[in-house]
């Protein structure tokens, strides 16, 4: 098993944080880790608990926005995703489907 070293691990979880992707988008950017040992990671960072980052598979700000174009555009979750680049996963729809008006699921 490979040891990352902290710049490695620091880049990642930089810009899952500063970039706004999910975590499976910043290991197909970099090529590393794996999605799983990159949520490890994430789950020992401060701003992850900020953010109720709970499990990292969306940013909160995509949470926010797919909520906001869910309750004010009254947008289908289908259009949503596309709007956000999101693939339509079981979690993603579920999720929106439960939220109410300015509500993060988790």
């Amino acid at each position: 098993m490979r040891r990352f070293t902290e710049e490695e691990k620091r880049t990642a979880v930089n810009l899952y944080f500063e970039e706004n992707l999910t975590s499976q988008q910043v290991v197909d950017r970099l090529g590393y880790p794996t999605r799983q040992c990159l949520e490890g990671w994430l789950r020992k960072d401060n701003r992850y608990n900020e953010g109720s980052f709970r499990h990292g598979f969306y940013p909160v700000s995509l949470k926010r926005e797919a909520i906001r174009l869910r309750h004010e555009g009254g947008l289908a979750i289908k259009e949503i995703a596309e709007r956000l680049g999101v693939k339509i996963k079981a979690r993603f729809a579920t999720g929106l489907k439960n939220s109410r008006k300015k509500e993060i699921w988790v």
